[in-house]
């Protein structure tokens, strides 16, 4: 079982209320950017940033925090779900992590919708790895436990991006509980967490060793014959009780005289 602590970082105040909208969804269209060009540390993590009349918009129309938000991408049904990590973007951009961007199908420049949403909290995840190679670092679990701490919800069939040791592993997000939504909240969250094989990875092959069974041919080059066998049993040289050998005409036996 993993533990992801609360923590959304950027320091954004906790303006709740005010406008007297009354829970009305957020939902605007921004052009995309990658986070890496802005901050790099925020490309490893799962959060984007949005330009400060996002939050005054969330406020005015009383979205409970923490926030979630549904990003799509507009033309081919693509989603992802993720937090926000603060509200400092230009006017009119959205920056996201380049793996999202992958997911999503976009580019640089184009338009995404970005839709507040709430999201239940995870019970149980499973990942699968697509390189079996991210099974040779050390305690692959505790460094994917530490990454997740950077995001804040999980979407079922969408590969996040783990940075390791100056390396990057794409995991699958195989399956959630609850499976409602297709997504959910990690934010202070215990979860339990299961792993597939990965993407790459082959059963060994077993191929048993060949056993040589006698055939009849060799059946008979075994087989002796009965008088062989027994002068074979009686051979070698014989001696008289002074020591001396016995000659072999000596040993010969003569059949009865007639």
């Amino acid at each position: 079982m993993m533990h992801f602590p609360p923590g959304f970082g950027g320091g954004m105040p906790m303006m709740m209320g005010g406008g007297g909208f009354g829970m009305l969804p957020f939902e605007e269209k921004y052009h995309v950017c990658s986070v890496a060009l802005k901050n790099q540390e925020l490309e490893e993590g799962g959060r984007i940033v949005l330009p400060p009349s996002a939050l005054a918009k969330l406020t005015q129309r009383d979205v409970p925090y923490p926030y979630f938000f549904e990003l799509s991408a507009p033309g081919n049904g693509r989603k992802i779900h993720c937090g926000v990590q603060e509200f400092s973007a230009s006017e009119g951009q959205a920056w996201i992590p380049h793996w999202m961007m992958e997911n999503l199908g976009v580019e640089f420049g184009n338009l995404l919708t970005v839709k507040s949403v709430q999201l239940p909290q995870c019970q149980y995840v499973k990942f699968r790895p697509q390189s079996k190679l991210f099974l040779d670092i050390t305690n692959p679990k505790a460094v994917l436990e530490k990454t997740l701490t950077s995001f804040s919800a999980l979407t079922k069939g969408a590969t996040i991006r783990i940075h390791y040791n100056r390396k990057t592993y794409d995991i699958d997000v195989v399956d959630l509980k609850p499976p409602d939504t297709g997504a959910a909240s990690i934010v202070n969250a215990d979860v339990n967490v299961d792993f597939d094989a990965p993407s790459d990875y082959v059963e060994p092959t077993y191929t048993p060793k060949p056993v040589k069974v006698p055939m009849f041919d060799d059946m008979e080059q075994d087989k002796e014959d009965p008088a062989a066998a027994t002068s074979k049993a009686f051979q070698g040289a014989g001696a008289r009780p002074n020591g001396k050998a016995v000659e072999e005409s000596a040993m010969q036996v003569e059949g009865p005289v007639a």
